[in-house]
């Protein structure tokens, strides 16, 4: 665990120098600006972590893909429940913003492979898919439940890692086919492990990658390394997924910020002051602000909302707000 951990912040750290001085749409996040990373929770122009973000002249970009700008791109590519990155300004007292980007990416997109509808689980391309009463469901044709969905259904997940093991909770599900065509692009976000550079693999959780013919140049170095929080895109071979494209999360991409706001799953839980909201190292001082709990109730697998300055790729907690 402590391996993993040190992985972890050495990674964060190689993407805030190699990316902070990117603007473009493919490349860095933050800088010295606001980054807020959430689940959407209602449109008007679209609320994230309870900020109401105009977004009149935001870009969107969906999966590294520019989609247009408007709210009206906003409306044709976005929903409920999707967990997004969005880059802009916040006024002083938190409660509105204006967007310059938002971003999204699927969790996972693929095959059901496995799934438990009493237990409310599904596996997908080797990740685990846990889903409650809150998770939004989706067709092209309107709100479905989990009872819609079966073997080899295409489907697209989003939501926040709830555990060192890499589970998804889902907060948004979308059903894209019957079938599963194996010629379909997928793709699948984690973080690398078992890496072995001689047979250019790695594993995201349960799923197999060979990245040997894979796009990896916008990697800090040009190649992936354990620990790193990737975006992976391909297509499905015998099990293993033949990678076309490996980069950086939009999560992993955030720089150094004075304002960042992040919602999510405490992970991996060292102390009151040092723990892990999803894939971001968090700490908290004597002057971290605690709303609707206390730090003695800090613990892994509580959901949490952390307001704070983004330093060397360690989020300093200013405010924390206990989610339920």
């Amino acid at each position: 665990m402590e391996a993993w951990r040190a992985a972890r912040i050495i990674v964060a750290l190689l993407a805030s120098f190699s990316l902070a001085s990117c603007a473009d749409s493919g490349g860095g996040i933050g800088g010295t600006g606001y980054v807020s990373n959430g689940t959407i929770t209602a449109f008007g122009s679209i609320v994230v972590n309870d900020v109401e973000f105009d977004t009149r002249n935001a870009e969107v970009i969906i999966g590294g893909r520019s989609k247009g700008a408007g709210n009206q791109a906003v409306l044709e590519n976005l929903d409920v429940g999707q967990a997004v990155v969005v880059e802009g300004t916040e006024n002083d007292d938190g409660s509105f913003g204006t967007a310059t980007r938002v971003r999204f990416t699927p969790h996972v997109k693929g095959p059901v492979a496995q799934i438990n509808h009493n237990a409310k689980r599904i596996v997908v391309l080797g990740q685990t898919v846990i889903t409650d009463d809150s998770t939004v469901f989706k067709d092209l044709n309107g709100t479905i439940t989990i009872n819609d969905l079966a073997f080899n259904n295409l489907i697209e997940v989003s939501g926040l890692v709830e555990n060192m093991a890499g589970a998804i909770r889902a907060t948004h599900v979308r059903k894209i086919a019957d079938s599963f065509d194996p010629s379909t692009e997928v793709e699948v976000k984690g973080v690398i492990r078992d890496l072995d550079s001689g047979a250019q693999t790695f594993r995201l959780n349960g799923l197999g990658v060979y990245y040997g013919l894979a796009a990896v140049g916008s990697l800090p170095d040009g190649t992936p390394r354990s620990g790193q929080w990737v975006h992976v895109m391909g297509r499905v071979a015998g099990g293993t997924l033949e990678a076309t494209v490996v980069e950086l999360a939009d999560e992993a991409r955030i720089a150094n910020a004075d304002r960042v706001v992040l919602e999510g799953f405490i992970t991996d839980f060292v102390s009151t002051s040092d723990f892990m909201v999803g894939n971001m190292q968090v700490q908290a001082g004597g002057d971290t602000n605690f709303v609707r709990g206390q730090k003695e109730d800090l613990a892994a697998g509580v959901r949490i909302l952390v307001r704070g300055r983004l330093m060397d790729g360690v989020l300093q907690a200013q405010q924390i707000i206990f989610r339920k």
